[in-house]
């Protein structure tokens, strides 16, 4: 795929191949040296690097437009810790999609488990026999989730929620050979929003 420097690349070379056929100079001689099949050809070339750079442009401004609407949705939320979940929306920005999906899983967890304590955690696995906050995201994702919900900091809705995302997470990150769409990355933020906004303003919450 060819920049939008290699485009004005083939466009200056190609100028330069049309003065040369022009009687741009008085005192040019006749022309008698034109090599019109290298005109066509320059010309050919240029008509199709401009081609590929428009529609390359077109679609990051395609994707730029989708995904506006959650940049504006995480400013709202005015997270403390909001990089990984920013990140992930840059990564759609730039067609990584499988990246942006892993980055916001990263964002959601560093927000769900703010309230877990190696204290609370133990009371319920007391065979994980913590010892620190890194002992406690070392654990899997999946037990965590069901974790929070003994702790009764969510019910059993939010905990089918966060087992889905994760498990769309797991599909992008582990080699499955699934490749998701901006589709599935807006419908993946929207969730994650969608669960924080919940968790933010259910009464009680650890979160409020």
């Amino acid at each position: 795929m060819e920049s939008g420097n290699e485009a004005q690349r083939h466009m200056v070379s190609t100028f330069k191949t049309l003065l040369m056929f022009g009687d741009f100079d008085a005192v040019s001689g006749p022309l008698g040296t034109i090599d019109l099949p290298e005109l066509v050809q320059r010309v050919e070339a240029l008509d199709s690097v401009v081609r590929r750079w428009l529609s390359v442009h077109n679609e990051v401004q395609a994707r730029l437009k989708a995904l506006a609407p959650l940049h504006k949705r995480l400013d709202d939320l005015r997270l403390e810790r909001e990089g990984l979940l920013r990140d992930g929306l840059r990564a759609a920005e730039a067609d990584l999609l499988s990246a942006s999906h892993t980055l916001a899983w990263g964002g959601l967890v560093d927000f769900l488990y703010k309230p877990f304590t190696v204290e609370a955690v133990n009371d319920k696995r007391p065979r994980w026999q913590l010892e620190s906050l890194e002992d406690l995201h070392a654990k899997p994702d999946s037990q965590l989730i069901n974790v929070g919900k003994e702790l009764g900091y969510y019910g059993e809705s939010t905990r089918k929620t966060l087992q889905g995302l994760l498990h769309d997470r797991n599909r992008c990150s582990h080699g499955s050979g699934y490749s998701p769409v901006l589709d599935d990355v807006q419908g993946f933020y929207s969730k994650i929003f969608h669960v924080i906004t919940d968790l933010r303003t259910t009464p009680g919450s650890p979160w409020a």
